[in-house]
């Protein structure tokens, strides 16, 4: 038996070659598209490698200041669960064997003293109660002891402030030149009241051009309002305004500087060791002042006033000098960043 063999038709031979086509097409697009992502995966290495440097320094920071505060956290942590307890014999020999603190509260032992002396004086001396010995006779103007406490509390107040702002803007953050200062600047208005018989009652002071230029701007001033007050009552209220703003800074920044220059285990007690030396000073004053007004005249109890806020600055002056520890590492910082600012800012070349 012959077999016969089947002959390729025209249209088997055409769908073969289309097919080929299809084929060869596919196989060059396939090709094409693995050469696009072949350039953009190079692309994109480029560009990673010319940012990397950046990546890897902001990645660096990032580490740095998570490390950083990771250790502060365990430094906080550490610090609070372990704060060191100090002995009470310890406590003692790191206050008592301290020069500053010692300084500090002679400081204010006369500051104390002077500021005593002032409010428990308010009424003996200015209703007539010593006048025997040169106090004041305001019983004919109600409230004169009052309006005069007023005005020194007032004062007082602005005082406070005055000397943070002038300790911190002008002085660098020194306290002792602010106290040192108004403490110098409290002598010639104690003096004033030690003169008072001249300057407060006295309407017409002929004898003494500054007593009588004073009154001149006084009554220029009052002219302008309505008051009826004499012109004793508005010297005398505007003379312990004065005293208020210079006898107060130096209480307000004696408790301040004494815990920023003490060790820092004992600085609530070294503020309270400075109070304690203030408050025996104050203590004396009011239990002597009137006994001595008995004896001697009031001017004499105003000089002796004027004498302890001399020597309360004159024990500020070693201390002039003195910045607090928190003060100085504040400005190292400043300069650090302010230098590292200055390097970053000059191009490389």
């Amino acid at each position: 038996m012959v077999t016969l063999r089947d002959e390729p038709t025209k249209t088997d031979t055409i769908i073969s070659e289309k097919d080929k086509l299809i084929n060869t097409n596919e196989n060059k697009s396939n090709n094409n598209n693995e050469t696009n992502k072949n350039t953009t995966n190079k692309s994109m290495t480029e560009l990673r490698q010319r940012r990397s440097p950046d990546s890897s320094s902001t990645n660096t920071s990032k580490s740095i200041v998570s490390s950083s505060t990771s250790t502060s956290s365990s430094n906080t942590t550490s610090v609070s669960s372990s704060s060191p307890t100090v002995s009470l014999s310890t406590m003692i020999y790191l206050v008592i064997s301290s020069p500053t603190l010692w300084l500090l509260g002679i400081n204010y032992f006369f500051n104390s003293m002077m500021r005593s002396g002032i409010t428990a004086t308010f009424r003996p001396f200015l209703e007539g109660k010593a006048n025997s010995n040169g106090g004041l006779d305001f019983t004919s103007d109600s409230g004169a002891a009052e309006t005069a406490n007023v005005s020194y509390e007032i004062g007082g107040a602005i005082g406070a402030l005055l000397a943070g702002y002038l300790s911190d803007q002008y002085f660098n953050g020194r306290r002792g030149p602010v106290m040192g200062i108004f403490g110098f600047i409290t002598i010639p208005f104690l003096i004033l009241l030690a003169n008072s018989s001249t300057f407060i009652l006295s309407t017409n002071n002929n004898d003494n051009k500054l007593f009588q230029s004073i009154d001149s701007v006084i009554l220029f001033i009052a002219s302008f309002t309505s008051t009826s007050l004499s012109l004793s009552y508005i010297k005398i209220s505007l003379l312990y305004f004065i005293l208020g703003v210079c006898t107060f800074p130096p209480h307000v920044l004696n408790g301040l500087i004494s815990r920023e220059l003490a060790h820092p285990l004992v600085l609530s007690t070294a503020g309270g060791f400075t109070k304690a030396i203030g408050q025996l000073g104050s203590a004396l004053m009011e239990m002597y002042v009137l006994r001595l007004a008995d004896i001697y005249q009031w001017s004499t109890i105003f000089y002796c006033l004027s004498i302890s806020s001399c020597l309360s600055s004159f024990f500020i002056i070693p201390l002039w000098n003195t910045v607090p520890v928190s003060k100085t590492n504040t400005n190292t910082n400043t300069n650090n960043s302010s230098s590292s600012s200055n390097e970053e800012s000059i191009p490389k070349k």
